[in-house]
């Protein structure tokens, strides 16, 4: 018990209009609508909140991605250690999982949301001196601050979004 941070992001805010909401337990099922209006304190025109809606989800699909690279290196990760418990390995076989896994580790350590360096090392706060942030955390900060108040992308994060999705594809194709 006690407060715990939540590990990413919710969604977007929901959008002003009226909702049907069903609970079902077993057989049972109760429906009513609701209805979500705007914050009355907010002035935004429909094509800034269109604009501010399309960016908020346009980097969380850049992080559910990134979510799922970090995946696909713990899962290589995996295989190749299985790998590396067989005895008898070629001499070639042996060099080219090595060679494989620090390629992974250097990829774990861009892409992935602790950088490697909880699994690997134990640590945790920022990366070491040198060391840039990974790319997750940084989706994280750019997603918690568009979703942090209703207006459009700033020119700030407006060219954050580009450059950080093709830092994404880089990486991915790299896998």
């Amino acid at each position: 018990p006690g407060w715990r941070p939540i590990s990413f992001p919710l969604g977007p805010l929901v959008r002003a209009g009226v909702y049907k909401v069903e609970v079902a337990v077993g057989d049972s099922v109760a429906a009513t609508e609701v209805v979500a209006e705007e914050d009355p304190r907010v002035e935004i025109s429909d094509d800034d909140r269109l604009a501010h809606l399309e960016a908020v989800l346009h980097v969380g699909e850049m992080m559910a991605a990134s979510m799922d690279g970090d995946e696909v290196v713990q899962d290589l990760e995996q295989q190749l250690r299985s790998l590396e418990e067989k005895e008898s390995l070629p001499e070639e076989v042996t060099s080219a999982v090595e060679s494989i896994s620090r390629k992974l580790v250097e990829l774990e350590m861009k892409l992935s949301r602790t950088g490697g360096l909880e699994r690997r090392l134990g640590a945790t706060g920022p990366p070491p001196a040198g060391r840039p942030v990974p790319l997750y955390p940084r989706l994280t900060g750019l997603y918690v601050s568009l979703n942090g108040y209703t207006e459009p992308p700033n020119p700030e994060q407006q060219e954050r979004m580009p450059a950080l999705s093709i830092e994404l594809n880089d990486l991915l194709s790299a896998l």
